[in-house]
């Protein structure tokens, strides 16, 4: 009677290899914006939990998988070591801990084991949001990829790949990467870090577009309203 899908990209895919059916609806994953948030006062601590001091802090916050781009972040994360780009950077999410032999191997292999912190899986991700400074999605393939959209929410500056509903959410064509292109990422990245701009203007600008799409309110009033109508026939 209905389909619904949570991103765009997913509808226009499904159509394209011939899965059409009506009618059908798009509701995005909803974001709970009260946790969601920029909070300052919680920058300081966060990094004071990992020894981190006032040096830009990136990384990529996903689990391990092989879509996820993790190999491209980290061969650009060596090309910005090489071009003399002073930040730190992470791993963290599932899968991504020292025991994982494929990806310390991938560590030792780049020269990056002093370089890159492992930090597993994160318990309180708005809390931690607070004290980076960049977040990367380097993914081959996404729908609606949630860490971008609670990035913006908690005013994270981005850099993703051009996958899903990327291109949609994030505006700024500056931050949006070729996906799999290397030099590509490295080199947005690196524009990121040294961008002039006034981060409170692009703050409140990515924070606008969780709360007028995405708001987990809006969600659910979504998902009512089609299955009252379904139920009422």
């Amino acid at each position: 009677r209905l389909v619904i899908y949570n991103s765009f990209a997913g509808l226009d895919s499904h159509a394209q290899f011939g899965f059409q059916r009506s009618p059908h609806a798009v509701i995005p994953n909803g974001l709970n914006l009260g946790a969601y948030a920029p909070r300052p006062d919680q920058r300081r601590a966060v990094r004071d939990d990992w020894y981190i001091g006032e040096t830009p802090w990136i990384g990529m916050i996903t689990r391990y998988h092989p879509r996820k781009g993790i190999p491209e972040f980290l061969h650009a994360v060596r090309q910005l070591r090489g071009a003399g780009i002073e930040a730190k950077f992470f791993l963290a999410g599932s899968g991504m801990q020292a025991d994982n032999t494929a990806l310390s191997g991938l560590l030792d292999e780049l020269d990056l084991r002093q370089a890159v912190t492992l930090l597993g899986e994160i318990d309180d991700v708005p809390r931690f949001l607070n004290g980076v400074d960049l977040v990367v999605i380097a993914s081959a393939r996404e729908g609606t990829p949630n860490i971008l959209l609670e990035a913006m929410a908690c005013g994270v500056c981005t850099v993703a790949t051009a996958v899903g509903d990327v291109a949609r959410i994030l505006s700024d064509p500056g931050r949006v990467v070729r996906p799999g292109d290397v030099g590509d990422l490295a080199g947005k990245i690196a524009a990121a870090l040294a961008d002039p701009a006034d981060p409170a203007e692009r703050v409140a600008a990515e924070r606008a577009l969780p709360q007028k799409e995405y708001d987990i309110g809006q969600c659910v009033a979504a998902y009512q309203h089609h299955y009252e109508a379904l139920v009422n026939g």
